[in-house]
């Protein structure tokens, strides 16, 4: 945002226009406290931008297009309109340059041979040396990768040179005389873990919120495209792209903003929403080369657990996320109900409501946490009295109450669904939420994933 460029009016809007088409990003307009309520009204299609989000391909996929106008002191106004090139020419625009902060990346045998490495880039920063922080740490990272396994590794995440220099110095004392490791550091001389080592859980309903995941959505493509994806395969089927519920058009006002919170809930939007997430996340990770052995999925995120390992398309995991939705509204539709997270195991939860009618455990997510599920009153009882004995509750953002006989009518239409749907063998073992064991038959598994506590 700069001052006027009088006969140069127009070219920094013109470059910023290309850099927004080129890195897929509609770039905030600052310092707009309050637009002008007569020009940006509800039913106007104008809106200040005044968050950068990313830009997602238009309906119908069009290209993304640009104007730009430009007015000189002389009287000489120009506009332009630009589109943008999507062709194979070119390469995918890079990866923004210049990160918050970088990883860097060390692997030696031992303390000593990793306590000289760190010498040596101390010794080169105290001496003046200046590298790009990017370049830094892409070189530690390659002589990471070569390095033989065993041995010992360590990570550092740092903002700029002097934030690692003073890391460093943090990593010299706990080798050197056994203090404690500073913030942000990370040693290991484990060996590395294998992926049946490590296990993916994806999130269930209640997790969403505007704006999930909009940093990585404006830096990295895999994101970008699992809304794009998402956008088209229910364009017929919500009032609106899935994505601009995600990333609504800045708010304001505190009721607008809780309005779109509200949108978000829905459940035949929010499950959908979250299965974009789900996968552009894990197809982030597999580029990252992070593969886990198992997958599992909290309620809902089961599914995208599924889809994960192969069971399920993309494209029908969206599907089969908005006839679920669909589902649960139409079934609960006279009693929606409601879901609250109490800080308790069962066993305390369950004696302290005891007497309450219409309220049932729906998650056990641990010994510290028992989700309810209920009717409206019912929930609003049981928090009275959960509170009343020293046990905290939180309403969840929800829209009925999942993991509870109030959603039992929609498991007819929900199988009648998946019989038109293929459904693979997994490629990777997916894990129930509801006995922790791998599932064995996906078609009848799926079925009561949401009546099961």
């Amino acid at each position: 945002m700069i001052g006027h460029t009088k006969c140069a009016a127009g070219v920094a809007g013109l470059i910023k226009a290309s850099l927004a088409l080129y890195h897929k990003i509609l770039p905030a307009t600052l310092h707009v406290e309050q637009p002008n309520a007569r020009t940006f009204d509800a039913e106007s299609p104008l809106y200040v931008n005044s968050e950068t989000r990313p830009w997602l391909q238009p309906e119908g996929g069009i290209p993304r297009r640009a104007g730009v106008s430009a007015f000189g002191f002389g009287g000489t106004n120009f506009h332009a309109a630009l589109e943008e090139y999507r062709d194979d020419l070119l390469p995918e625009a890079p990866l923004h340059p210049r990160w918050p902060a970088e990883l860097y990346l060390w692997a030696a045998p031992d303390k000593t041979g990793l306590q000289g490495a760190l010498n040596v880039l101390e010794a080169a920063l105290d001496s003046g040396a200046r590298p790009a922080a990017a370049d830094l740490a892409r070189n530690l990272a390659a002589d990471f990768q070569r390095a033989a396994p065993g041995g010992i590794r360590l990570a550092i995440v740092a903002a700029d040179l002097a934030d690692l220099r003073r890391q460093l110095a943090g990593c010299c004392a706990y080798l050197e005389r056994g203090e404690a490791l500073p913030a942000g550091v990370h040693l290991c001389d484990a060996p590395p873990l294998s992926a049946d080592a490590v296990a993916l859980v994806f999130a269930g309903q209640g997790s969403q919120y505007p704006n999930m995941l909009v940093d990585l959505s404006i830096q990295f493509p895999e994101l970008r495209r699992a809304w794009e994806r998402a956008d088209l395969v229910l364009q017929l089927h919500l009032e609106a792209r899935l994505s601009s519920y995600v990333f609504p058009v800045p708010a304001f006002r505190k009721t607008e903003r809780a309005a779109q919170a509200e949108a978000l809930t829905r459940t035949d939007i929010a499950q959908p929403a979250l299965g974009a997430a789900g996968m552009g996340l894990y197809r982030l990770l597999e580029r990252l080369g992070l593969r886990g052995g198992h997958l599992a999925g909290h309620s809902y995120g089961e599914y995208v657990a599924l889809c994960a390992a192969g069971v399920l398309s993309e494209d029908d995991l969206y599907r089969i996320s908005y006839i679920r939705g669909r589902s649960i509204l139409a079934a609960a539709q006279e009693t929606p109900g409601t879901m609250a997270a109490a800080s308790a195991d069962e066993q305390t939860v369950t004696a302290a409501i005891a007497g309450i009618a219409d309220v049932w455990p729906a998650n056990l997510n641990s010994p510290r946490q028992t989700v309810l599920a209920g009717t409206e009153q019912g929930i609003a009882a049981a928090c009275t009295r959960l509170e009343a004995a020293g046990i905290a509750t939180r309403r969840l953002q929800v829209a009925c109450a999942f993991h509870s006989a109030l959603v039992a009518p929609a498991q007819t239409r929900l199988a009648r669904a998946l019989a038109d749907f293929t459904l693979n063998a997994p490629q990777i073992p997916v894990y129930s939420n509801t006995n922790a064991a791998a599932i064995p038959t996906i078609r009848r598994r799926l079925r009561p994933n949401w009546l099961s506590t």
